[in-house]
């Protein structure tokens, strides 16, 4: 297991010592960039001191309880990061009752696969890929809803079902659900280690449990980027209707 005494002081003078020649050469050539990659920075530090508070107070505590909101807290923050488009606000309640259930799901099979003092970090670490599923449906659905409208009335016109009109806009939004997580699968895995085998790794566990624990979430996360994609869009019709 990492402790602070496995870090070498040298190893923390050489860092900051390549961050500021990096900081200088965009001071020189590139203000812009520079005030930019200082912002970003610094608002990289504040979070990170802030995720390390909460993790450490969770895991002083190891309440269910505190788990539980821990996992409601960050719902409704997900939910607020992915609604940044009007014609998507109006679906709050949609996505945030998926990413709910999806990210249920996901917990109970965080909690079968690795030890409790783990659930933080490693949900903390898979609920990216919940984030990015449910905006990428999201906005891929209600885009596609809007630019095939007149597609929708015309089949529905000619005896189409609701579903069958829908079904092109089902069909990308799924589609747009699993791209992402697909395209870090695909990448070359030998040389680029994925960050929740490297977690596991520097949290103590054995070559052979990290490898396999990976495996089972990561393809964990993938099915329920699914299942939240599938309740977004069910949701989301069951307000659109609702409301008409």
């Amino acid at each position: 297991m990492l402790q602070m005494s496995d870090m070498n002081v040298w190893g923390a003078v050489l860092v900051g010592v390549l961050v500021l020649a990096a900081a200088a050469l965009f001071w020189l050539i590139d203000r812009r960039t520079f005030r930019q990659l200082g912002r970003v920075g610094l608002l990289a530090v504040g979070q990170l001191l802030f995720v390390g508070l909460y993790v450490w107070a969770l895991q002083r505590a190891d309440s269910v309880w505190l788990h539980v909101a821990w996992l409601v807290a960050i719902v409704a923050a997900a939910a607020g990061l992915t609604l940044r488009r009007p014609f998507t606000r109006k679906h709050v309640v949609a996505l945030s009752a998926s990413l709910l259930l999806g990210l249920a799901v996901l917990a109970g099979c965080v909690v079968l696969c690795v030890p409790g003092r783990l659930f933080v970090p490693v949900v903390g670490v898979l609920i990216g890929h919940l984030m990015v599923s449910a905006r990428k449906t999201l906005t891929t659905y209600e885009g596609s809803k809007l630019h095939t409208a007149g597609h929708i009335r015309y089949l529905l016109a000619n005896g189409a079902t609701p579903v069958e009109s829908l079904l092109p806009s089902i069909r990308r939004g799924l589609r747009a659900a699993v791209l992402p997580q697909l395209q870090q699968l695909d990448a070359p895995l030998a040389v680029a280690v994925p960050p929740l085998l490297c977690g596991l790794l520097m949290g103590g566990a054995t070559v052979g449990a990290a490898l396999s624990a990976t495996i089972l979430l990561t393809f964990a996360a993938l099915a329920a980027s699914v299942l939240t994609a599938v309740l977004l869009i069910v949701f989301i019709e069951l307000q659109t209707r609702g409301n008409a």
